[in-house]
């Protein structure tokens, strides 16, 4: 509950370019898209005390997330996530990613859609 998600250095803090739709002057506008990969610590608050979170699709997949963990020698150990757990995985493995949109705190689900493919859930401001 005391995580920190917010990044404490400008230039790693990956938003959208302005002529994207970027803000000049907050983080470093390098973004196309504004698409990434969770981190440890959000995917950690995502699971929280409990096995049926969102990121557990009771699949046997592990998928990776952004967070580096540890080298091992010359091989590099990423977190990842596998049946909706927190894992470590060395970067020879073949797993998949999801990749994740982070929304601003003030949007809400417009009460359209069910979130599949043909009803996607609709976002509206506050």
């Amino acid at each position: 509950s005391n995580a920190r998600l917010t990044c404490q250095d400008k230039e790693d803090q990956f938003t959208l370019k302005v002529d994207s739709g970027g803000t000049l002057g907050y983080g470093n506008n390098a973004l196309d898209y504004p698409i990434g990969l969770l981190t440890g610590k959000e995917a950690n608050l995502a699971i929280g005390d409990s096995s049926t979170n969102y990121l557990n699709d009771n699949n046997d997949d592990s998928y990776w997330l952004l967070s580096p963990y540890h080298f091992i020698g010359d091989i590099g150990y990423i977190r990842s996530v596998h049946y909706g757990s927190l894992d470590t995985n060395n970067v020879l493995g073949t797993y998949g990613v999801r990749p994740a949109v982070s929304l601003f705190t003030k949007v809400k689900l417009s009460g359209e859609g069910n979130g599949t493919v043909e009803s996607p859930y609709i976002l509206a401001p506050l």
